[in-house]
């Protein structure tokens, strides 16, 4: 019978096999990687540690950086052509720094490395660096389950709940990771954001004559759809006409940007019609500039005055 220490011993032995057969893994991939640079561009690995694809191995993460620098921002062609890297690595000094630490010569490690692979067997290489990849992760999920801090998580759930919380980290393992989903948390890159936020950047488009409604819901989202529902005759598109589409008008007129309006249930005419009675009603300086004056008495161009008609002698 295995004692508590053959265990451990034993779970020691295998972490060590399965780090081993990835160290492999990522030196058959990324030696291909070199040898084809336009792999860098689909390959997708990021060795940030919400990624779910990372390099363990330090000398092949190192070689993978340089790798993508050369390829994707430096557009090399050819990763071969040593002499060019040097100097293409001085505009990246942490880099530099990281590469010249390989070694005397890391480049005979790379050129022996590539000369072992082929890059148009990348799939199969791919495959099994994922295969190795999530082991590995799987071991270290274990590994981090015999904590006191973790158990005391784990003894709040309910049944049901744990099997959840299980799940969850089991999908992100091997599910999430074949699908390349990125859990990233909330708190990321939360700094950066309250910046842009105390700027107003967050505050979508004001409802025009509704500032409750807008302080409530801070305005209109950019960049997302908003729906206003209702039967026909309701109001849906009056409600446009006088509270969004100003504010829309307002925001871009500067830039010159277009608006686009289709029409399912009214025609052009009434749209016209509408929008100039707004114009009429709410720009000071077309007000200003159609005060008529008749006999000594001031007339301002008006709603009534257009949809009564016999307006035009008044512009």
């Amino acid at each position: 019978m295995k004692t508590k220490q053959d265990a451990i011993q034993e779970m020691g032995i295998v972490c060590k096999n399965v780090y081993k057969e990835l160290k492999s893994t990522e030196s058959y991939l990324i030696s291909a990687m070199w040898q084809n640079p336009d792999l860098f561009a689909e390959i997708q690995i990021n060795n940030k540690s919400n990624s779910p694809y990372k390099i363990y191995n330090n000398d092949w993460k190192i070689l993978y950086d340089t790798g993508k620098y050369l390829a994707l921002d430096c557009k090399m062609k050819n990763l071969m052509d040593f002499s060019k890297v040097p100097t293409l690595l001085k505009q990246n000094p942490e880099l530099e720094k990281q590469f010249n630490s390989l070694g005397d010569d890391p480049f005979t490690y790379i050129q022996n490395c590539i000369s072992s692979v082929n890059a148009e067997n990348i799939d199969a290489y791919y495959q099994d660096y994922k295969k190795w990849h999530s082991y590995f992760e799987y071991l270290r999920y274990i590994q981090k389950s015999f904590t006191l801090e973790n158990y005391q998580e784990m003894a709040k759930f309910d049944f049901e709940n744990l099997y959840k919380k299980t799940e969850y980290n089991l999908n992100r393992i091997f599910v999430d990771v074949d699908e390349n989903v990125k859990p990233i948390p909330l708190t990321d890159n939360i700094e950066e954001n309250l910046i842009k936020w105390e700027h107003g950047e967050a505050r979508g488009l004001d409802f025009i004559g509704f500032p409750g409604f807008s302080e409530s819901i801070g305005g209109i989202p950019d960049g997302g759809i908003t729906l206003i529902g209702g039967v026909s005759n309701a109001g849906k598109s009056s409600f446009l006409r006088c509270t969004i589409l100003p504010s829309l008008l307002q925001r871009y007129q500067d830039k010159q940007e277009k608006t686009v309006i289709f029409l399912n249930e009214e025609d052009v005419s009434k749209w016209q019609r509408e929008m100039l009675v707004y114009i009429i009603n709410n720009d000071p300086d077309f007000i200003k500039d159609r005060i008529q004056y008749k006999d000594g008495i001031e007339y301002i161009f008006a709603k009534s005055t257009l949809r009564n008609g016999n307006f035009l002698n008044t512009w």
